[in-house]
C-alpha cells in the first residue's frame, strides 16, 4: 500500500533548473549499476531510467533520486533488483509486422537466391527475451522456403541470446535453433 500511495516526481513534472541534480544521480545510479552488473545503461533513454528507478524509490518511499543513489552504494540487492527492473522483457512474435513481412516477402528470398543450395545460413536473434523473436525468424524460414519452388536444400542455424538470465531458464544458451 506503501507503494501505490506513493507518487515519485517524474522528470516530465520537474522544472528544467531541477533536472540537473536528478540527471546527475540518474549518472551515479548507472554507474552503480555499471560496477555491479556489468551493463552500461548509459544510452537507455533517461524516461524509462527515470520511471524504473522511480518505481524503486516508491516502494523504499524515497523522495529523491540522490537518496535511491546513496541507498545503492550500500545496497548489493537493491542494485540486483534495479537490474531486473531494467531488463524489459518486450518479446511477442512477429513483432513489428510490416518488417517482417519485408523480410518474409522480399530480403530472405534474395538471400536465398544468391547462396548455393546445400549451405547452412546463421541468425543470432540478440537480446531475445524469452525467443519469440528466434522462434519467428524460424517460422519465416520455414515458410519462405516451402512457398519458393527453387529455394533448394537450406538448413538454418539460430542463435538466440539475452542478458537477462531469467529470460532463458528455459533455454540452454545460446541456444540454437536448427530449422
Amino acid at each position: 500500500m506503501s507503494y501505490v500511495g506513493h507518487e515519485p516526481e517524474l522528470a516530465g513534472d520537474i522544472e528544467p533548473e531541477d533536472l540537473e541534480p536528478e540527471t546527475a544521480a540518474l549518472e551515479r545510479i548507472v554507474a552503480e549499476l555499471r560496477q555491479r552488473v556489468r551493463h552500461d545503461f548509459s544510452q537507455y533513454k533517461p524516461g524509462t531510467l527515470f520511471r524504473r528507478v522511480g518505481r524503486r524509490m516508491a516502494i523504499h518511499r524515497l523522495s529523491s533520486t540522490a537518496s535511491y543513489a546513496d541507498m545503492l552504494e550500500h545496497n548489493a540487492l537493491e542494485l540486483d533488483l534495479l537490474f531486473k527492473e531494467l531488463l524489459i522483457g518486450v518479446t511477442e512474435f512477429f513483432r513489428d509486422t510490416e518488417v517482417w513481412q519485408v523480410f518474409a516477402q522480399s530480403t530472405l528470398p534474395a538471400l536465398l537466391e544468391e547462396r548455393s543450395s546445400g549451405r547452412e545460413l546463421r541468425a543470432w536473434c540478440v537480446g531475445c527475451s524469452t525467443g519469440e523473436e528466434a522462434y519467428s525468424l524460424a517460422i519465416v524460414f520455414r515458410e519462405t522456403i516451402e512457398r519458393l519452388p527453387d529455394a533448394g536444400n537450406f538448413k538454418l542455424q539460430i542463435f538466440a541470446s539475452d542478458i537477462n538470465p531469467v529470460s532463458y531458464t528455459h533455454l540452454t544458451l545460446p541456444t540454437i535453433y536448427s530449422v
